[in-house]
């Protein structure tokens, strides 16, 4: 099977293509919110024009506004038709990772090298924290810049096999896609040089010449002018959320945010009891300084002792971690957000290739086979249940979203929302951060109605199942108590725990843990103002 499947690679292709699209089936109309409300609303009048200066975004992402504007432009809000866009994407970022990591060992010449691409790429397929760039329809550029720089390093590969400047001119090509797609593709020129080192100390076919030599420079050369371009077109080198962000180095919370994403796709961190998550971090802060040299030092030793010698299974499993640390760069100085699952595992969609690679490399220093095999399925079928949850998680966060899309009918009335919901388990829904409301927008979008200067929300909740609430009542016309309904669940303002606060036309009063309740205190009584709140997928009034 093997073999056939090597020999004709195509069937690879269909194979992760029909998986991508079946798994990903239940999250149909999932991911339509939050941030994507806020790109369609400017599509809504926008024209390719307004894709060259990215639709006024901070950076340079031409490449992502183009594909993103097309997408809408094709498909305005069909759900069906965004699912299949994201799902068909991934299946094909997963097949371009098996194509590049069959070539790199394969040329290396490491044992296995087409058993072990299959694994890797399948548990990308298959990765549970791949859920949120596949379902979010805001993270396409994530999804592109993935396939750009994996198709790039499979080129560069295929120009030190056989010369053809074709294939160095694609690599380029590629990068420059993915520059112009998203920050995380500055570490192409560093992966690139590790790749290109590689290549030349374990295949003595490979030849130091001028010609081979010289397309190590062409990366960094292209990455400098593209920062001097980005500094002349933005005003800044670095785009996203900034230099001043990107480029803070604080080397003990840098080691700390590495160190769980790695345990997030070896030991499954992401899904571990809060308490549990929060004593490692803890831990990891607190004792960073004397825990990064010691990493430091030992993986430093183990790569230098298989270099001396000559162990290339050890050099290439010492790469590939160090590949993964690179690839997260880019991130490792952005906060790490643990409450849930789901929230950060976009930032790592890139180097968890490393990552699946660094484990199954691993595994396979374990000449016991069927203790290789047990590990491999259990880790397989781990994977593949989290991955389940999180789907899921996302499926129930659609029913909420349009649930409560649908059921809204009051177009006539000046409208308080006292509780919707801003996260399903980790998942984006109706998170605001200022006016006008998020859920305010997503019904102009689906519905054509635009209520977003009449309806005001107070605060917003987590949601963890498709039935939570809250229990509203009513002291006095203008004093209304609201509690949760439901343990595990607490009220949100600005994408954050809630406070008391005072505006125009009200003031809160929260309970000090904001868990459990709050008052609302309104400084206008209008008797034709509708009081509402979520309860699962359906709105309550109060009556």
């Amino acid at each position: 099977m093997f073999q056939k499947l090597r020999e004709k690679p195509v069937y690879i292709f269909i194979a992760y293509i029909v998986v991508s699209i079946i798994l990903y089936y239940p999250t149909i109309g999932a991911g339509m919110v939050f941030d994507y409300n806020g790109w369609t609303m400017k599509y809504i009048e926008g024209t390719y024009k307004d894709a060259l200066n990215s639709f006024g975004y901070p950076g340079l992402h031409q490449m992502e506004q183009f594909a993103f504007f097309t997408i809408y432009k094709l498909f305005k809000f069909n759900q069906f038709s965004w699912y299949i866009v994201f799902a068909l994407l991934h299946g094909i970022a997963s097949f371009i990772v098996f194509r590049f990591i069959f070539k790199w060992l394969y040329i290396v010449n490491v044992l296995n090298a087409f058993k072990i691409s299959l694994l890797v790429s399948s548990l990308f397929l298959l990765s549970p924290l791949a859920a949120d760039v596949v379902v979010n329809k805001v993270t396409i550029h994530y999804l592109m810049s993935n396939i750009y720089i994996f198709s790039a390093l499979y080129f560069l590969i295929l120009y030190y096999e056989n010369s053809h400047f074709r294939n160095i001119l694609l690599s380029i090509s590629l990068f420059i896609f993915a520059l112009f797609s998203l920050e995380i593709s500055y570490v192409f020129p560093f992966i690139y040089s590790l790749i290109w080192l590689s290549l030349f100390f374990f295949n003595d076919k490979l030849y130091w010449s001028k010609k081979i030599i010289l397309p190590l420079f062409y990366p960094f050369v292209i990455l400098i002018l593209f920062l001097l371009l980005h500094k002349l077109m933005i005003g800044r080198f670095i785009g996203h959320y900034g230099s001043e962000v990107h480029t803070t180095f604080n080397l003990k919370e840098i080691y700390s945010t590495v160190i769980r994403y790695f345990a997030s796709y070896t030991v499954l961190f992401d899904y571990w009891p809060y308490k549990y998550k929060a004593f490692v971090s803890e831990k990891l802060l607190s004792f960073s300084g004397l825990l990064l040299p010691i990493t430091f030092v030992i993986v430093g030793s183990i790569g230098m002792y298989g270099f001396l010698k000559k162990k290339k299974a050890i050099v290439i499993i010492t790469l590939t971690f160090v590949l993964a640390v690179i690839s997260l760069a880019p991130i490792a100085n952005l906060y790490y957000a643990f409450m849930f699952p789901i929230e950060n595992n976009r930032y790592s969609y890139l180097s968890s290739v490393f990552m699946y690679l660094f484990i199954i490399l691993l595994v396979y220093q374990i000449n016991l086979k069927k203790i290789r095999q047990f590990l491999l399925f259990f880790f397989f079928c781990i994977n593949i249940f989290f991955l389940f949850k999180n789907i899921q998680v996302f499926s129930d966060s659609s029913k909420v979203a349009w649930g409560l899309i649908d059921d809204f009918r009051w177009f006539d009335k000046e409208v308080i929302i006292l509780v919707d919901p801003d996260i399903f388990k980790g998942a984006k829904m109706f998170s605001t951060i200022k006016t006008p409301t998020s859920f305010s927008k997503s019904l102009l979008l689906h519905t054509g109605i635009d209520r977003r200067n009449n309806i005001k929300s107070v605060y917003q909740m987590n949601f963890t199942s498709l039935n939570d609430s809250v229990n509203v009542t009513k002291v006095s016309q203008s004093h209304y108590k609201i509690e949760m309904a439901q343990w595990g669940t607490w009220f949100m303002k600005d994408m954050i725990g809630a406070t008391t606060f005072e505006n125009d036309w009200c003031r809160t009063e929260i309970d000090k843990s904001g868990l459990n309740f709050y008052n609302l205190y309104l400084k206008e009584v209008n008797k034709d103002v509708v009081l509402i709140y979520a309860s699962g997928n359906k709105w309550s009034v109060v009556k």
